[in-house]
């Protein structure tokens, strides 16, 4: 479609944060006039109630796409058109979207809870995940400044190059390890 657009990849899943990202999607179109569409790559096998509720109030639902699950190709291309990634979850193991999302070249906004923030690192704007205006202001702040997502992808590739294969199976090891100890 040409139009920019924010992209969430993952599970449609309660802890994944989605009636929080839709509420702030849709805040960010109120506040900002932009065309900006909001696309959620995912399967929809979680979906609940309160999420249906949610896409039901908003004002903006016309410009919230949800693809299912897609095949890697079109993943790759959806990530990489992308002008921001939202990944806002309020529970993470270990956050890999963030990194694909960083090597794809494409700023991302997340959570300041679990695993996030260090994955992160200085590369990302960091949201509570809690609060619906703290998400749409990143979202706003992405989508109104181009000096900061330069500069976001430029820290996004050298956080994903820390995370190299090796790297991240060197510190599952680690902590297996000592786990084991």
């Amino acid at each position: 479609s040409g139009l920019p657009y924010f992209v969430y990849v993952g599970s449609i899943h309660q802890r994944k944060n989605i009636e929080r990202m839709l509420e702030a999607f849709d805040a960010f179109k109120l506040q900002s006039n932009l065309p900006h569409k909001f696309i959620l790559v995912g399967n929809k096998k979680w979906w609940t109630e309160s999420m249906q509720q949610s896409l039901d109030k908003m004002k903006f639902k016309n410009d919230v796409i949800f693809t299912g699950r897609v095949s890697d190709a079109d993943l790759n291309d959806l990530m990489g058109a992308a002008m921001t990634n939202v990944y806002v979850s309020t529970f993470e193991g270990f956050g890999i979207p963030i990194i694909e999302a960083f090597q794809s070249e494409v700023p991302v906004i997340t959570s300041n809870t679990t695993s996030m923030p260090e994955v992160a690192g200085n590369a990302a704007l960091i949201v509570d995940p809690l609060s619906m205006d703290s998400i749409c202001s990143a979202m706003i702040e992405l989508a109104s400044n181009d000096r900061l997502r330069t500069e976001l992808i430029s820290k996004g590739k050298d956080q994903a190059a820390m995370f190299t294969w090796q790297r991240t199976a060197d510190l599952l090891w680690d902590s297996i390890s000592k786990a084991l100890k």
